[in-house]
This record gives structure tokens, sequence and C-alpha cells, in this order.
């Protein structure tokens, strides 16, 4: 289906479909193969079975909406694209642009294992990869015993948690958010040998923390200088 004005499609498959997504949508399926191009806003219904969306971003800010069995997708570009019934996912960010990952739990135990190149959110029953995002941001508020691996990379990192909320990003010279995960019940920190890893612990977070690797624990002032010369911060 194109539709040069744009407007909306809605597509409807049969078990164990896969959707495809770049600057068109298409279903594959067991015999048939469905197109939607030109569409301002697309909706897909996979109903039963054991599917999978690839999911690839524009040149623009792209913004990927992901809980549990559904995502929406919505790009500066004019994309709004919604998918029901989805078990796995697979994002791309390739094209430029900064692209987020805004993530929701399941009612069960989830884990968010994270890697400046790849992250990976699990649970029962669903699976997401995010490759090349700017940034991503994990709410744990649905229940289940939820923990989070934070890796840095090989320049200097920043750990912090306030409350209920860690966060880890990409410090000197300018502050770069990587990951923010809030209300989660475990949450480990991975230095990789960084210039300068340094860790912000805040007395009152309310869930356990784990530290792996050489991390310099800053004092508040110290922390206060180091963000006001980076130009960042999470909370």
């Amino acid at each position: 289906m194109n539709c040069p004005g744009g407007g909306a499609a809605t597509l409807a498959t049969r078990p164990r479909q896969r959707l495809a997504q770049h600057d068109h949508v298409k279903l594959i399926g067991s015999g048939y193969t469905l197109r939607a191009k030109f569409f301002e806003r697309v909706v897909v219904d996979t109903g039963e079975g054991e599917d999978l969306a690839r999911i690839w971003d524009t040149p623009s800010e792209d913004h990927l909406f992901f809980q549990p069995g559904q995502f929406q997708f919505i790009s500066l570009v004019g994309w709004d694209v919604r998918a029901a019934g989805i078990e796995s996912a697979i994002f791309r960010s390739t094209l430029g642009g900064t692209d987020k990952a805004i993530l929701q739990d399941s009612p069960g135990d989830d884990l968010f294992f994270a890697r400046p190149h790849k992250s990976i959110w699990s649970g029962p029953g669903f699976d997401l990869t995010v490759r090349g995002a700017s940034f991503i941001e994990v709410y744990s508020t649905d229940g289940g015993y939820d923990r989070a691996k934070l890796h840095g990379n090989q320049a200097s990192n920043q750990f912090e948690t306030l409350g209920r909320n860690a966060g880890l990003s990409q410090t000197g010279g300018t502050f770069t958010p990587l990951y923010a995960v809030h209300a989660f019940d475990w949450v480990k920190a991975y230095a990789h040998g960084g210039e300068q890893d340094v860790c912000a612990l805040a007395p009152e977070a309310a869930f356990e923390t784990v530290l792996d690797g050489e991390w310099a624990e800053a004092s508040q002032e110290k922390l206060t200088e180091r963000l006001l010369q980076d130009g960042g911060g999470f909370f």
C-alpha cells in the first residue's frame, strides 16, 4: 500500500510474523508480504504467535517507547508507528540523529543489561535489543525483582544514585548521559579502565548498589564542580 499524501494504515497479521521498518513498514509472514509506504501513521496488530519487530531509525531524532508486548516509534520526520502483540524486538540506530529509547518493565523479574554499543531488556515473554541509541531510560514500576547491569566505556565515566534513581554517563569535556534507571531493586555499575571513573552514591538510595572495577568516590563538592565543568547531571 502506498499513500503519497500521508495518512494512516492499520495492518493485522497471522501468527509468527515479522515486522520490519525503515522508511516503510513491511510485514513478512508464512506465504505473504505486506508493505505500507508513505503513511504518516501505521498501527500493527500481530495477533498470536512468536512475533519479531525489526526497527530502523531515520536520519532525524527518533524516540522508541517500549513495554512488553507493544511499542511506539516516533520520528521528527513524521513517522508514528505502533505495534501490539510483539514478543521480541530489535531497534537499530545507525543513520544519525539523537535517538532515545524509553522502556517499561513487566510484572515479572526483568533484567536490563547495558553496554554503550548494545543493550538488552528482557523478562518473562519478551526481549528487546537496542543498538546505537544515544540514551536509554528504563522504568521498573510494574512489580517483580528488576536488576540493571550498567557498563561504562573506556572514556571517563560517572555513576550516580539518588533516591530510586541511578544513572551512568560519559564525562570528560562533554557530559553525555548513557542510561538512567528508575525504581529498580538492584543496580550494578561496571568500570572499564576509564581515565577518571567516579561514582557519587547517595546514602538514601532505595535499592541495592554494587560496583565492579575501579571507581573513585567523589565528594559532593567535587561532583558539583565536575558537573558544572562538563555541563550536565542526571538528577
